[in-house]
């Protein structure tokens, strides 16, 4: 009887219960939604219709739902905002919200972040757009946390913040254009401590992560923080297109976690993330201090970091990879010091140097496919240095530049075994024979063994070797084929993602909105008459503010680029381990901060940039900023050719006295640039306090003999603010290398200082210089001057003479016509007066000389002779 009143009672509670739920309608009863959750009891739903809501809600610990109309359509998720207008967090579950909770198809944004738990007195906030504490586990789905912005000495969780224990479900969100700022920012997407979310189905994009400036640590965890004892789930995402920035040490653009922290990330999707400072380390992965994520079958793509742009592990953390692709990061695939990751099944192709060990590294690579990686040195699938010793077993290491394997120092040892591995190396049944791999699709690492591979069965115990079992036959071949945007595709960046190599992606006139454009493989990217000026002026691709427009994938592929206008991004174009073809295209208006924006940025690669125009590009920096229109950095191996092109309108802003600043159209590092038939002028060096060199042109460090032929080199600028230490070279400088000056011509350069100098050109120490048949005229303070360097200069007319065989001191006689600017008036002294040595390429008569011209075969002096005419006076 008792037990049947019971039964009774609990019927009737839930039936009353049933009855007391309700639905609150914002705004028809409530104009705001958190008075509508003060008025509701446990079961109601607050549903709120389309409008922007300016406020910040708080579950108050209500097990209640809260939604928009139709989350399922985009549309009316975007129009159903809620706006913190900076006030705090825009939604705060810190009230023991439990599964029942529920926070559905909102647009969420204009947080600024709440105070931490337990963290008091120095004013830290976190979680601009969502902030959970405590025992809670809310259920977040269909909502854009986006624009929110978390600014102080810890800030963390720019869009969502987990700590304290909370477990909330977030599901199908864009968490996107979120910012963290400050001396120890993190997570500018997503970050936790101590806590578990599960994140499902979910896309984190765009987000920064910002050190403060003049801190030593840059930002950390564009997209993704994990802090000590955080265990999220993440499955099904993609974390693209995020970035931290900073002075120094920024880490994990990407995902970023420390401190006992076990991240789980299972199908995700990891790309296009960036590191800016210039000792950024992790692009797509950063895990240090004993953390141990687990990646299964993930993507980790086409990242950059100066460190490990793929996966960057450090002090004790023992990440695992499983199934995972790391492919065409901008660098090193994974990058380890004192740690000891695990790769197994994971295909690692198109990057610098695949595994790369620093110090006290101990990989274990099983069962792996490595292939096509592209360093500036030996050891393109595994390079060691101090104290490592990797183990690799069942793997294929194929097709990687140079020797496969590296050991670069004495202490460290690689073991080897059941592995086919080019060229051979020792080791239990290792075998050195063409793995015969396919491409199961136009992926790069969706490589297969064909029936006929040597590796089928080879491997321990009758394993296959690599990454994934037998795909074809035989290996395949390609048919190319032109992809069409937007015909086909309605985004440059599908038509790219579906390309395999040899495609074509033609793009018709429009303005495209997107940037961190990864072009891989030998694929072309043209606009559908790169010939015609019209089309290439209405073909614009607008980077919106972004890291870069375009960037090439490490490959020895020969990929293209042509008829595009490049603007509005941070950077124009950049590559890395690269030899890409840029052609016809105008880069202009790209404006960023630190050494690598600007127009056109490579590093250890070898562009050939052909007739182009690349003008009004901008980078300031307090700290290194050089190269404003290109910038190239590298060694004897990188080679850019930069050749008919107009590099005008640059400028290159120092703002600290601590740095020089190099290079207002070009700056070359390390690098062996050949430059020719090419305007440079009007470009700027601006110091405020600082040294400055090279309004133009800064070759620094050379490898191998730079060269400058047939180019003119006009109006460049060396401007100083106020206290100056060095203002040297306002057309070319030239610091620590072998350069070639032939044929150029060089007027109205300036170093303008009191005690400026090398109005044209300035040999600075180390340099040992050429120059040959140039016309140096009306320039300032001088024409050359030589620091520490050395220069033989003869056959060139210098203004106020310069010692030196057929070196003259007269008027060149400059003129206008058709166009072309400096040409030779015909009385010129410096017409058949260069070196008798060599021939003019074009001479005698030509259809765009003035009427009656007469030129000698003997070379001219100055841009438009010598043998290398032709290039800017094409034959009509």
């Amino acid at each position: 009887m008792i037990r049947s009143l019971l039964v009774l009672a609990a019927m009737l509670g839930c039936t009353l219960a049933t009855v007391r739920a309700r639905t609150i309608n914002v705004p028809d009863e409530y104009s705001r939604i958190q008075d509508a959750i003060a008025a509701s009891a446990d079961g109601d739903v607050v549903l709120v219709q389309p409008g922007t809501y300016v406020e910040t809600l708080d579950f108050l610990g209500k097990a209640i739902t809260v939604t928009g109309t139709v989350p399922e359509d985009s549309v009316v998720v975007a129009g159903t905002v809620v706006d913190a207008n900076a006030a705090g967090s825009v939604v705060s579950f810190a009230n023991g919200e439990n599964r029942t909770v529920s926070l559905i198809g909102f647009t969420l944004r204009g947080g600024s972040g709440s105070p931490r738990s337990g963290v008091a007195g120095d004013g830290s906030l976190a979680g601009g757009g969502v902030f959970c504490s405590g025992s809670v586990s809310p259920r977040i789905a269909r909502c854009a946390i986006v624009g929110n912005a978390v600014s102080s000495p810890d800030a963390q969780g720019g869009g969502v913040h987990c700590e304290a224990g909370a477990t909330p479900r977030i599901e199908h969100c864009r968490i996107d254009s979120n910012g963290v700022d400050g001396s120890s920012a993190r997570g500018a997407g997503l970050s936790c401590v101590a806590a578990s979310p599960n994140v499902v189905d979910c896309l984190v994009r765009g987000n920064e992560a910002a050190g403060a400036s003049g801190y030593s640590t840059g930002g950390r965890g564009g997209g993704l923080a994990c802090g000590r004892n955080a265990n999220p789930v993440l499955r099904r995402c993609v974390i693209s297109h995020n970035a931290v920035s900073g002075d120094f040490r920024s880490l994990g653009a990407g995902v970023y976690c420390r401190g006992i922290a076990s991240p789980r990330l299972v199908d995700c999707t990891i790309a296009r993330n960036t590191t800016g400072s210039m000792n950024g380390k992790g692009g797509g992965v950063h895990a240090a201090s004993s953390a141990s994520p687990v990646l299964v079958r993930c993507t980790i793509e086409r990242n950059w970091a100066s460190k490990g742009a793929g996966v960057y592990t450090e002090r004790d953390a023992r990440p695992a990879l499983v199934d995972c692709g790391i492919v065409e990061n901008a660098g090193h695939g994974i990058e380890c010091f004192r740690s000891s990751p695990t790769l197994r099944g994971c295909t690692i192709v198109g990057n610098g140097i695949a595994v790369y060990c620093d110090y006290r590294a101990s990989p274990r690579v099983t069962h792996c496919t490595i292939v096509g990686n592209r360093p500036d040195r030996p050891g393109g699938a595994l390079s060691v240095y101090n104290e490592c010793h990797p183990i690799v077993e069942g793997s294929i290491l194929w097709g990687n530049y140079s020797a496969p394997i590296a050991i670069e120092h004495e202490s460290s040892t690689v073991a080897v075994n059941w592995s086919d591995v080019q060229g051979g190396w020792p080791g239990e049944g290792n075998i050195d024979l063409d793995p015969a791999l396919c491409q199961v699709d136009c992926r790069p690492h969706d490589l297969a063994l064909s029936e006929v591979s040597p590796c089928v069965g080879a491997g321990k115990d009758g394993s296959d070797m690599g990454s994934q079992p037998v795909g074809c036959e035989e290996p395949l071949r390609h048919e190319p084929r032109t992809v069409t945007v937007p015909g086909e595709y309605v985004d440059i960046a599908g038509a790219i993602d579906a390309a395999c190599e040899g495609d074509t992606v033609l793009v018709e006139p429009g303005t495209y909105l997107e940037h961190d454009l990864t072009i891989r493989m030998g694929i072309t990217v043209c606009s559908l008459d790169p010939g015609n000026h019209e089309v290439v002026a209405s073909t614009v691709v607008h980077g919106s503010g972004r890291t870069s427009v375009f960037s090439f994938a490490p490959s020895d592929r020969v990929p293209l680029l042509t008829g595009f206008t490049i603007t509005g991004a941070q950077r124009g174009v950049s590559c890395s381990y690269s030899a890409p073809v840029v052609r016809r295209c105008v880069i202009r208006g790209n404006s960023g901060w630190g050494w690598r924006d600007g127009g056109v940025h490579c590093s250890m690669s070898s562009p050939q940039i052909d007739e182009c125009a690349i003008v009004g590009n901008y980078t300031q920096s307090w700290s290194e900023a050089s190269g404003a229109g290109i910038a190239c950095r590298g060694d004897a191996t990188s080679r850019p050719r930069i050749t008919g092109c107009e590099i005008a309108w640059n400028t290159v802003h120092g703002l600290s006295w601590d740095y020089d600043y190099h290079g207002g159209g070009i700056y070359c590092y390390g690098a062996a640039p050949h430059i020719e038939n090419t305007r440079i002028h009007d470009n700027r060096v601006i110091g405020d306090l600082d040294r400055i060199y090279g309004g133009g042109v800064a070759l620094v460090r050379a490898a191998e003999p730079a060269a400058l032929e047939n180019c003119v080199i006009d109006g460049n600028r060396l401007e100083i603010v106020d206290v100056y230490l060095e203002v040297h070279g306002g057309g070319v400088y030239c610091e620590r290398g072998d350069v070639s000056i032939v044929n150029c011509t060089f007027s109205d350069n300036r170093s303008e200082a009191p005690d400026g100098r090398g109005g044209a050109l300035y040999l600075d120490n180390g340099t040992d210089a050429e120059v040959r048949n140039c016309v140096l005229w009306g320039n300032a303070p001088d024409e050359i001057a030589i620091g520490e360097g050395e220069g033989s200069v003869a056959f060139s007319t210098i203004q106020g003479g310069y010692p030196g065989e057929g070196n003259i001191d007269a008027n060149p006689l400059f003129r206008s016509y058709g166009g072309w600017e400096y040409l030779l008036a015909a009385r010129s002294p410096c017409i058949d007066t260069g070196d008798p040595a060599i021939e003019d390429g074009i001479s005698d008569w030509h259809p765009k000389w003035p009427a009656g011209y007469r030129n000698g075969a003997r070379s001219d002096m100055g841009a438009y002779g010598g043998p290398s005419n032709r290039g800017w006076l094409q034959i009509e």
